[in-house]
């Protein structure tokens, strides 16, 4: 007996239906993300959160949290947030909990140095 949503079947039909066409861009990737950690420090969320000040000047805010245990782990505000701050703010979190086993940033992995779409 099937209990999923009509949704997760909607999506099934869907993914069929366009490799049956061949068009693989069509067809639904699975989200390894949806699976939760059992533990902290296993998996850490990486994304970018932007907005505007009153006299339009724009700013981006780096947020890291822990999976597990939803905890914040950074949060840097700055109006230009480039990659070597981001590495910065990433080495300081590191080096005081430790490396986590994955980082999730924008549905891509970064595994063990390497990043999988």
């Amino acid at each position: 007996m099937y209990v999923g949503g009509t949704a997760s079947i909607d999506r099934q039909v869907i993914a069929k239906q366009s490799a049956e066409r061949g068009r693989a861009s069509d067809v639904l990737q699975i989200d390894r993300s949806t699976v939760l950690p059992d533990g902290p420090n296993q998996r850490w969320r990486l994304d970018f959160v932007s907005d505007a000040l009153t006299d339009a000047r724009h700013f981006r805010i780096l947020t890291v949290v822990d999976d597990f245990s939803r905890e914040n782990l950074v949060l840097a505000a700055d109006t230009s947030l480039s990659g070597q701050r981001v590495a910065r703010e990433l080495d300081r979190v590191i080096a005081e909990r430790g490396m986590p086993r994955t980082i999730v940033a924008d549905k891509a992995y970064i595994n063990g140095g390497r990043l999988f779409p």
